[in-house]
């Protein structure tokens, strides 16, 4: 896979992932502005990480055509020149780190001879989100489905044990609508053991409050919005973000396995476009 997918977190997306995740909150209020079309916003510069300035992931194939196809295939061996163009993409890399990571992805469960061991070195090393230079708000406001390959890789495998399962029964079916005060007490009750729960609760939130209402995107909901996707960010990146893990349980790939809806939240989240720049 390309050598990006390796490289350390960068000053500046670190910076804006700080920046992001709590210490500046009027960073929230500058770029919901910007999403709500405020003109006061366009001084602040943002990194364009997501690729939306490369014209081609692969030979004939643009980012959303790309993204696109993806979603629409059970399988990706069905289709040969989305198959092709997922292969040109392992072999030779890109200019962009999330077709690269989406590409290592989706090609796991076809190259690896069905090893679980081996899959899993490699959500660990080269395909963990955390690992990218990439903020989690900032792959939400792109187009690349790394949460939908996520969730995909989960349901290959049984789940991970879980210590908040009997939590995790009590809001099963409230998990199928989001609703913001649900999500809330949810992100109340979950105990300190259980950092999934809480940070699937973050998303909750963030999902419900774009979900909730139609028209024009509120600045303030906005933030709202961008501010829930980082906390979920703040909670796991600390646990899972190490490259040296210090448990099993941290490892990213029993992440990736877990029964709590956290990459179909993030999922649905990013196909609202409701972050979209």
């Amino acid at each position: 896979f390309g050598s990006s997918l390796s490289n350390p977190l960068s000053w500046m997306s670190l910076t804006l992932w700080i920046l992001c995740c709590g210490i500046a909150p009027e960073v929230y209020d500058r770029l919901a502005s910007s999403l709500a079309g405020d003109d006061s916003f366009s001084s602040f510069e943002i990194p364009d990480p997501t690729c939306g300035r490369v014209s081609e992931v692969a030979p004939g194939w643009t980012v959303d055509t790309f993204n696109n196809a993806l979603l629409a295939q059970e399988d990706v061996r069905t289709h040969g020149e989305l198959l092709r163009a997922v292969v040109y993409l392992s072999q030779h890399g890109s200019k962009c780190t999330l077709a690269e990571a989406v590409a290592a992805l989706v090609m796991l469960p076809l190259m690896r001879g069905g090893s679980w061991e081996e899959q899993a070195r490699v959500l660990d090393t080269e395909t963990n989100i955390f690992h990218l230079s990439i903020p989690l708000v900032e792959i939400v406001r792109g187009g690349f489905p790394m949460f939908w390959a996520y969730s995909r890789l989960a349901g290959q495998r049984e789940a991970w044990p879980d210590p908040c399962v009997g939590l995790l029964e009590i809001y099963q079916q409230i998990f199928q609508t989001p609703r913001v005060s649900i999500c809330m007490e949810l992100a109340e009750l979950a105990p300190a053991h259980c950092p999934v729960a809480a940070a699937t609760a973050a998303a909750c939130v963030a999902l419900a409050l774009a979900t909730a209402g139609e028209g024009a995107v509120s600045a303030e909901t906005a933030a709202d919005v961008v501010r829930h996707v980082c906390l979920a960010e703040s909670i796991l990146r600390p646990i899972y973000g190490p490259v040296n893990v210090v448990t099993e349980q941290a490892r990213f790939s029993n992440l990736v396995l877990t029964p709590w809806p956290l990459w179909r939240y993030l999922h649905q989240l990013q196909q609202t476009r409701y972050l979209a720049a």
